[in-house]
């Protein structure tokens, strides 16, 4: 049986006399102090375009890019005497006995909250701390001016799980999908273990404050178009947009909140220039214990991924129950996936309790029975990518043209899923990994080859014969 413990190395940044760099810096470790100063700041010009880098989600930034900053941020935050602790917490970790590592941020500075702190990578060991399943990454607000205490984090199990996917406008976030995946991913849970509702359409604030009250749920979903300041929703059958103060207002009540799981791009991105200023940090003030959101756009199928890898380690993974735990696996399956964009350091993770365990009543005991094995047939799959037809480009008309790029698009998904099962049945061959992850994947690959046997009949029909 996995025994969960985490020490904490906690880092607080604080504001300084002029609000400006460099700002003070106090770290944590088992009853030990280590102080220090920050230099860097999100208004400083270097920032400013690497942030402009990572906010466009068409162009992925790249490795080097995102490595880049991270190390710049590690080698800022851990110099001299905080360097040095740290260097005794990762010493510690190591050991054949020793506890796995909770890395807490409490940014008072609101120019050093505004940077990408879960891109942190250590440039020596080429090492993404965020990324690493090992690591606990969250941040923190403890001053009490700003936040309640956290709610108590007794609840009634199984868990209950509200996903709210109002229609979009626009037409642009494919809500039913997204309904679709999660239920899907969750689907090869126990269904003991949890309880999940869905609410879409055109419904408007009061019938998601309506559906809460009735529900009472553990954890709310929601996706919308989001701003740093508020949402995009509906009010009598209208787009409308509610600042973060009536969002504030909508969740307040709902006492058996215990995480809330905004998948709205930049809900999450802190202001320069203000504390507490995001719709997240508002959330927050409510005394949520746990809070998720996008600090950066996210595409949407990663944000789809993030979210079932997430919801299906929290039920069932190695830490049943650890919301920090949970987050840090589904940053590691995202950064494994593609370490080219900023996916996987998008999501913050506010953590408000001393234990990242958010539902300690949700945790039944582990069955003894094995989970089931999954097939992928991975050389099948190699064999009819390999035996796919060929079509020379340039001699295809314009509308053909356009059936042949989609074609081609499918196909190096096909082969990036293909990858991702060859990883999972060597996971699953070591006893390392749930049958729902590789079902999933699974599934996506077979979704795949079935539009492109679609788009390749197209071709067979109306371009002729293959190349040779």
């Amino acid at each position: 049986m996995v025994v969960c413990r985490f020490h904490d190395f906690s880092v607080t940044i604080d504001r300084s006399p002029q609000d400006e760099p460099p700002y003070p810096v106090t770290a944590r470790y088992r009853g030990q102090v280590a102080k220090g100063t920050f230099p860097e700041d999100a208004l400083l010009p270097e920032w400013q375009d690497l942030l402009r880098a990572m906010g466009n989600p068409i162009r992925p930034p790249g490795h080097p890019t995102l490595a880049q900053a991270g190390g710049r941020l590690f080698q800022a935050l851990f110099q001299d005497d905080v360097r040095e602790l740290w260097a005794q917490a990762e010493g510690e970790r190591h050991r054949p006995d020793g506890p796995d590592l909770r890395l807490r941020l409490v940014l008072n500075a609101p120019g050093a909250a505004a940077l990408p702190w879960e891109l942190l990578y250590d440039p020596r060991r080429r090492h993404p701390l965020a990324a690493d399943a090992r690591y606990a990454f969250v941040r923190t607000e403890n001053l009490a001016v700003y936040v309640e205490r956290p709610r108590d984090l007794s609840i009634t199990w199984p868990l209950t799980l509200l996903v709210a996917a109002p229609e979009d406008p626009h037409g642009i976030i494919r809500a039913g999908q997204e309904v679709e995946t999660i239920q899907g991913w969750l689907g090869h849970l126990p269904q003991e273990r949890y309880r999940l509702e869905i609410l879409t359409g055109r419904f408007d604030v009061h019938e998601l404050r309506r559906r809460m009250e009735e529900l009472q749920p553990h954890i709310l979903h929601l996706m919308a178009h989001g701003a740093p300041d508020g949402l995009l929703l509906w009010q009598e059958d209208q787009p409308t947009f509610f600042s973060s103060v009536q969002i504030q207002a909508l969740i307040r009540p709902i006492e058996s909140l215990r995480l809330v799981f905004l998948n709205a791009c930049l809900a999450g991105q802190p202001d320069r220039s203000r504390p507490f200023s995001s719709l997240a940090q508002h959330l927050l003030q409510t005394g949520l214990p746990g809070l998720v959101a996008m600090q950066f756009e996210i595409r949407e199928d990663a944000a789809l991924r993030f979210a079932a890898f997430a919801y299906e380690a929290l039920v069932q993974g190695r830490c049943p129950g650890h919301v920090d735990v949970a987050v840090s696996e589904a940053r590691n399956y995202l950064f494994i996936d593609s370490s080219d964009h900023v996916d996987y350091a998008t999501p913050i993770l506010w953590l408000q309790t001393e234990s990242g365990l958010l539902f300690p009543r949700a945790v039944p005991e582990r069955r003894e029975a094995p989970p089931p094995v999954v097939d992928p047939k991975i050389p099948e799959k190699e064999r009819w990518l390999q035996r796919l037809p060929h079509w020379n480009r340039d001699t295809l008309s314009p509308q053909l043209r356009l059936v042949y790029d989609s074609r081609q698009l499918n196909v190096h998904e096909a082969h990036r899923l293909l990858e991702q099962l060859k990883r999972l049945a060597q996971e699953q061959a070591r006893g390392q990994v749930r049958a729902g992850a590789l079902q999933q994947v699974l599934e996506a690959f077979e979704a795949q080859q079935r539009e492109i046997e679609r788009l390749t009949q197209i071709l067979q029909e109306r371009a002729g014969p293959p190349a040779s």
